[in-house]
């Protein structure tokens, strides 16, 4: 009787033991935020190589402006790369890439982007190698190379 019980049970344990495995939930995926919709504005300084080993700051702001789900501009405002250049100048990058990563931060990046300033394009300053991350709508840094010129951009939100 005994062994007839224990050939009954094996059996029993296996059919639980599939059924019961099945039964694991399944790991949420954290939702992705929505994409931005209005502008932000970041207060901060741009650093410019403008010769090897000689850097230039400038205090200015720089706002990300969304044109679509995917495509934005970044806008310099006031901003001055070298110390003899003569004026501070407003600057729009368009057609700058976006997407949100899995925190939700916004990430960035473009190359070959013909920068627009004083009424025009400024193809001699074709911006390559743009990189940036927005953190918490509150925070912006960006590397990128205009024209010969390695540029860094780090600033907060207003």
């Amino acid at each position: 009787m005994k062994k007839r019980f224990e050939l009954l049970l094996l059996p029993c344990i296996a059919l639980l033991t599939t059924f019961c495995s099945g039964n694991e939930e399944t790991p949420s995926k954290t939702p992705t935020p929505p994409a931005p919709t209005t502008e932000i504005v970041f207060s901060g300084e741009t650093r410019t190589e403008y010769e090897a080993g000689n850097f230039f700051t400038c205090n200015n702001n720089v706002t990300f402006s969304p044109d679509t789900d995917e495509s934005a501009s970044l806008f310099f405002s006031r901003v001055q790369f070298h110390p003899d250049m003569p004026i501070q100048l407003d600057m729009t990058l368009p057609g700058v890439a976006y997407s949100l990563d899995e925190t939700g931060d916004i990430v960035f990046s473009g190359d070959n982007i013909v920068p627009l300033a004083l009424g025009g394009e400024f193809a001699i300053y074709t911006v390559h190698n743009l990189s940036g991350r927005i953190a918490d709508s509150a925070s912006i840094s960006l590397t990128m190379t205009c024209g010969t010129y390695p540029v860094s951009y780090t600033g907060q939100t207003e």
